[in-house]
């Protein structure tokens, strides 16, 4: 009787067994987590601190970094407890069971809209794309997202469809704690209530409809309030109104440099005044000048050297007092334009191109399958809102990553298996073979062209970086610091840094943050993110090259990291009476 029960399931059981054995391969090759995994690290860890100091100060939202200190907590009370390996650890297991319930979640999802067969394809085509398997086995937040967000996308549109009050509630409630990973999350809850409203219009009683809006949307503000209530705040990622010091956004900055050129526009087109015409003055005799006594040349203190070249002050608009950038319409539209294209590529790259095809022929298909149209309605009407998000944080940060398309990879899996499915029955009627042989046929060939991008090395770039640190481990005095510009040297470190960041833009200021330490040695990663050159004219005065590691990856860019000893003093902060 149970066996019977489960044979169904069979096909789901074998996939999560593929899909663990990808996510165990990728893992054991794993040299380290990624950059954003650092800093989860911090926060998971100022979560054990300080909870609520930590939310009020984060832009994370604690969702991901509380489970990722549960199972940190877990692996330490069993005798794991190697810093910092052990928060990676942590980290990964959180991000690899989410991974695999992600994948349980579309076929169970896909199952229900178009059968065990097309639930296959779907599971199968998700496990082997390169960006949702790559953020399974890192310390990253987007699978616990993804996990959320797709369980409550499909509880949502089954409830809409069926009207079940049950599923609205499950949606609700996943809404809510996939908000509590990422602030996107809430978009579920939101785009479900309104349909419920326009269900209440339409179709549906009206003491229904309050108890459908109570159950997704009560819910939903139910669980997610406690962090707006805690933290003071909805959310502070790309929304500067709640920082106190914002740095200046995306638009902001093209703004203000569009600004900034036309100014310098205007003032070449001014012409220069010329002085009248006066009599030449009486000449003079000569008179006989001593040339001053030289000035003995000094060397310039840190802080004071290390300093950027004076900027003129920015022309300010008399008709706005408080100086803020004017955001032109071309501005804005170019900006849209460019995050479209952003998102565009981000898209493409989730689901790796091979399957863009198959899943507008789903969209073409669903004239034969004919699903319920509230459901259709209210996913299209989903991925639309989270594309129009999306564009929102290219117009304020610059970039969308391709890890931020997981969501929508995850409700185009399906449609993309039909494609596949349906493709392959009306192909296999003019050639007299079974849609089934064709089908496999054509998945096998998609994961085929799909599995070298998904096994590939992860995170190999920052391999030097580590050796780097290590080499200066063994090396550097007790109690001295590295200055440097990669959030790994401190991670595997555990020494004070000078960190070289965009809030920090010079040798001088970084050394600020710390005047008490002393830097001997310095770890420069060139051409990686935010990198700046001059930074290896900065340390010139103070260090000396003693050790280059080239990069083993190629990149437009050719990276490589220099390590750098002190010349003969100890360098310490400029503004204390003298170095030493």
């Amino acid at each position: 009787m149970v066996a019977a029960r489960l044979r169904p399931y069979w096909p789901l059981a074998l996939i999560l067994l593929g899909t663990a054995i990808l996510q165990s391969v990728l893992f054991f090759r794993l040299p380290t987590i990624s950059a954003d995994g650092i800093i989860f690290t911090r926060v998971a860890r100022g979560l054990a601190a300080d909870p609520l100091a930590t939310m009020q100060h984060e832009d994370q939202h604690p969702g991901y970094p509380a489970m990722m200190l549960g199972a940190t907590r877990a692996l330490q009370a069993v005798g794991y407890g190697h810093e910092p390996e052990a928060w990676m650890a942590g980290g990964i297991a959180v991000s690899f069971i989410a991974g695999l319930l992600t994948v349980v979640v579309i076929w169970l999802f896909a199952r229900e809209m178009f059968g065990t067969t097309i639930a296959s394809i779907a599971a199968i085509g998700f496990a082997v794309l390169p960006v949702p398997r790559a953020i399974a086995v890192d310390a990253q937040s987007d699978t616990l997202h993804g996990l959320f967000y797709l369980f409550a996308a499909w509880m949502a549109s089954t409830g809409l469809t069926s009207g079940s009050l049950r599923r609205l509630a499950l949606a609700g409630l996943s809404s809510g704690l996939a908000f509590w990973v990422r602030p996107e999350g809430l978009e579920v809850a939101m785009i479900a209530s309104a349909f419920v409203l326009l269900l209440a219009v339409s179709s549906w009683p009206w003491r229904k409809s309050a108890v459908a809006l109570a159950a997704v949307a009560g819910i939903a503000l139910v669980v997610s309030s406690p962090y707006m209530l805690l933290a003071g705040k909805i959310t502070s990622k790309q929304l500067l109104i709640f920082k106190a010091k914002p740095a200046p956004s995306y638009i902001e900055r093209l703004a203000e440099a569009e600004e900034a050129a036309k100014a310098r526009v205007a003032a070449a087109n001014v012409p220069e005044p010329q002085a009248p015409i006066q009599p030449a003055p009486p000449v003079a005799a000569p008179a006989v000048v001593q040339a001053p006594a030289p000035m003995p040349v000094q060397t310039p203190p840190l802080a004071v050297a290390q300093s950027p070249a004076p900027v003129a002050p920015a022309i300010v608009d008399p008709s706005d007092p408080n100086g803020d950038p004017d955001y032109s319409p071309e501005l804005v539209c170019s900006l849209i334009g460019l995050g479209f294209a952003a998102f565009i590529n981000s898209i493409c790259q989730g689901l790796k191109f091979v399957f863009i095809p198959y899943y507008l022929l789903g969209n073409l298909a669903l004239a034969w399958r004919r699903p319920a149209g509230i459901q259709i309605a209210f996913l299209a009407t989903l991925g639309a809102t989270h594309i129009v998000v999306l564009v929102s944080v290219f117009v304020f940060s610059g970039y969308v990553a391709h890890r931020h398309t997981i969501p929508l990879v995850g409700l185009a899996m399906p449609f993309a298996a039909l494609g596949i499915w349906q493709s392959s029955v009306e192909v296999g009627r003019w050639i007299r073979l079974r849609p089934r042989w064709l089908a496999a046929g054509t998945l096998v060939t998609c994961c085929l062209l799909v599995l070298p991008y998904t096994l590939r090395r992860l995170n190999a770039e920052f391999i030097p970086v580590i050796e780097a640190t290590e080499w200066v481990q063994q090396r550097i005095a007790p109690g001295a610091g590295i200055v440097c510009n990669s959030p790994y040297v401190p991670y595997y470190s555990g020494k004070p840094v000078a960190e070289l960041v965009p809030l920090s833009p010079s040798l001088g200021e970084a050394l600020l943050k710390a005047p008490d330490a002393r830097y001997d040695y310095a770890v420069m990663h060139v051409n990686a993110h935010d990198y700046r050159p001059e930074w290896l004219e900065q340390l010139a005065p103070y260090y000396q090259q003693v050790l280059e590691i080239n990069d083993p990856l190629p990149f437009r860019k050719p990276r490589k990291v220099l390590v750098f000893q002190v010349r003969d003093q100890p360098v310490r902060n400029a503004a204390l009476p003298g170095r030493g």
